[in-house]
Order: structure tokens, then sequence, then C-alpha cells
């Protein structure tokens, strides 16, 4: 059977696509098949007066208006 090595990311890029796609490409070079972020929409989990609102919002992915925040390469 095909062993599928996944790295977990997390939230680790804290908000920025550029970190996201350097530790996608980190991750290839050190071997493994799939990166796997956490993505959300702050709107959706929480009200703006929740005290994490603002640190989350900071955490989540910036995209252009349209874009996908899951982009498959």
């Amino acid at each position: 059977s095909m062993i599928t090595i996944v790295a977990e990311a997390g939230l680790n890029p804290q908000g920025n696509v550029r970190t996201a796609c350097q530790m996608t490409e980190a991750a290839k070079r050190a071997g493994a098949d799939i990166v796997k972020f956490q993505t959300y929409d702050v709107k959706k989990l929480l009200r703006p007066n929740d005290p994490s609102y603002g640190l989350l919002q900071q955490l989540s992915l910036k995209c252009s208006p349209g874009e996908s925040s899951a982009r498959q390469q």
C-alpha cells in the first residue's frame, strides 16, 4: 500500500499567503505529499465583540476578492 506524508502547517503562516507558499515549498522539499492548513471565516465563528475576534482575524489568510484561500498547484 502507498503511504502519503502530510505536513501540518495549521495557522503558522499567520495570515501571510507568501509565508504559506514558502511553507508549502519547504514541505515539498522535505518529502511531504500534502500540506494541511487550517482555514476559517472569523465572521462565521465569532461576534466582533468577542475578545479573540481580532487575533483570529489577523491569523486568517488574506486573499484578493474572488480568490479562494485554498489554492491547488
